[in-house]
């Protein structure tokens, strides 16, 4: 746990994308439809016109842009071997050791729906890293993105990453049948588990249903069914099992133990969950235990400010899992 000032705690988020772009890339006219630019001017809108403060209920539309931020950058922090507690990016060669990935990245990083899908690579990449996995991506024609060899696991995994913009079956289908193709001219060379990532976060980022995280949300049972309904018996049997990515929020206001008291802090947590859809009959088999993608978690605590008292606590506390 680590306790920093309010406006500290945006500014190293915008620091963050700032390293990835640059300083004078976010003061840009041209970028303001693009998804790092809106974290970016949500955070300096804070600082600046807030004091470091959230509003509260006003800003609850702004919770899944702060989901998206405080997640992102605690993998990005963990895959350079950065500061965690004080959020510090470590060294963004650790994140781009291909060149081939670090060009990949330039090149899609200014548009705003091809940096989203690079960015599933990327946060995909990073989560196996920080376990201590050999991460390759790859730049190969009509190869999956990224292959991962896993300390103990009979196979490499051969993963492709996709996003999701438009949930339709029509859509999901394509994606599927488009993976499988990747992950079959990969596999015939040599054995491999197959693996989808889906990220459906454009879609799926909600209030969290439940603490432990377990309940799939409703809006989601669709789209998993379809899924499903695409990996068995005979289809796209070169997956082993496609990963469904979301991103959930939860606030909670703290009260002191005095009766009737006013508020004293507010609670944010933010975690990155998936589920996984096995197929039933594929090439080769996913292990129900191999560590391929799991939840993702941070949290912090913000001291409740009255509107009419500026500073009154300028104090937070951060804590990253």
């Amino acid at each position: 746990m680590s306790e920093i000032s309010r406006k500290d705690f945006f500014r190293r988020n915008q620091e963050i994308l700032e390293t990835l772009f640059s300083p004078d890339w976010f003061h840009q006219t041209s970028r303001q439809q693009h998804p790092a630019y809106q974290r970016w001017l949500l955070c300096e809108k804070i600082i600046t016109k807030q004091g470091g403060a959230i509003h509260w209920p006003e800003q609850s539309a702004d919770l899944p842009t702060l989901a998206r931020l405080g997640l992102d950058s605690a993998i990005l922090i963990d895959a350079t071997k950065g500061d965690l507690r004080r959020l510090r990016l470590g060294s963004l060669d650790l994140l781009f050791r291909d060149e081939n990935v670090r060009k990949k990245f330039l090149s899609r990083r200014d548009d705003p729906e091809q940096f989203e899908d690079v960015w599933v690579e990327l946060y995909v990449g990073a989560w196996h890293r920080g376990k201590g996995h050999d991460v390759e991506h790859r730049e190969i024609e009509k190869r999956p993105d990224i292959k991962i060899k896993i300390p103990g696991a009979q196979f490499p995994a051969f993963v492709e990453c996709k996003r999701l913009r438009v949930i339709s079956e029509k859509r999901i289908r394509r994606h599927i049948r488009d993976a499988n193709n990747k992950i079959s001219n990969e596999t015939k060379v040599g054995p491999g588990y197959g693996i989808l990532v889906l990220d459906v976060s454009a879609h799926h980022i909600a209030e969290a249903q439940d603490n432990e995280g377990i309940a799939l949300p409703e809006k989601l049972k669709t789209t998993v069914s379809i899924v499903q309904s695409r990996l068995a018996d005979r289809k796209n049997r070169s997956i082993g099992a496609a990963i469904l990515v979301w991103d959930e929020y939860k606030v909670q206001h703290i009260r002191p133990s005095t009766e009737h008291a006013p508020l004293s802090k507010t609670w944010y947590g933010f975690r990155r969950r998936s589920t996984r859809v096995f197929h039933n009959n594929p090439h080769f088999p996913l292990p129900q235990d191999l560590p391929v993608y799991d939840v993702w978690k941070v949290e912090f605590t913000m001291h409740y400010t009255p509107r009419s008292v500026s500073e009154a606590t300028d104090r937070m506390k951060w804590i990253p899992e």
